[in-house]
């Protein structure tokens, strides 16, 4: 499960779910790499199985989730190859997201909302996440529609979250920062923002691949 203060404290708001779907429209283009390849934990050992990593972001037409495998997994190692473009049927308006304390430049800005990862292991799923060990620095993902900053603060759940963000147009990846009370997160895509030797990717059983997407067979 992600986090309880994660809504709140994650660069944006996760829209709330309504029905899935499996869906091969997602993108095109030449995949964009942010990883080398990463060691994946679960249950605090290493994870020495294989599968891939699936994607799940809001489809604003549908109104429902689409998937598409973004990555693989072998013997435990993952790595993240997204697609180098995504249809704007995923796009929604940036600046519906954020109080006016927020500002969000160019104001018509639109990119996805967060997308969420799982591993696809024949008929198991399990959510996969990028996080130190007392989760108070993590790393997300979603596309951007154009080059776009976010600047300014809002507090949610008792939680002053700042914004110091310059996002590329394309697929960002987003580091956030904690205190450990969790009173003040800060959010950037600068790696630099969290401490990336403790940030570690962790799954956690999420049941049946048939919710996901279906197997990765």
């Amino acid at each position: 499960m992600i986090n309880s203060f994660s809504s709140a404290a994650v660069f944006f708001a996760l829209s709330i779910a309504m029905l899935s779907s499996c869906s091969s429209d997602l993108g095109g283009g030449n995949p964009i790499s942010f990883d080398d390849g990463f060691q994946i934990y679960l249950n605090g050992s290493r994870y020495n199985g294989s599968g891939v990593i699936r994607v799940e972001v809001y489809n604003n037409e549908s109104r429902k989730y689409d998937y598409m495998d973004i990555g693989e997994v072998r013997d435990g190692f993952g790595k993240l190859s997204f697609p180098a473009s995504i249809s704007d049927k995923y796009f929604h308006a940036l600046r519906n997201e954020f109080p006016n304390s927020v500002t969000i430049s160019p104001t018509n800005a639109r990119g996805t909302s967060l997308v969420f990862f799982y591993v696809i292991s024949r008929d198991d799923a399990y959510f996969l996440k990028a996080e130190n060990n007392n989760e108070t620095e993590f790393i997300e993902y979603r596309y951007i529609a154009q080059v776009t900053t976010v600047g300014g603060s809002e507090t949610d759940f008792g939680i002053n979250i700042q914004y110091k963000v310059n996002a590329s147009e394309g697929w960002n990846a987003f580091y956030v920062s904690c205190t450990r009370n969790f009173s003040t997160c800060n959010a950037s895509e600068k790696p630099s923002t969290v401490n990336l030797s403790g940030i570690k990717w962790l799954m956690e059983y999420e049941g049946n691949s048939l919710n996901f997407g279906g197997s990765d067979r």
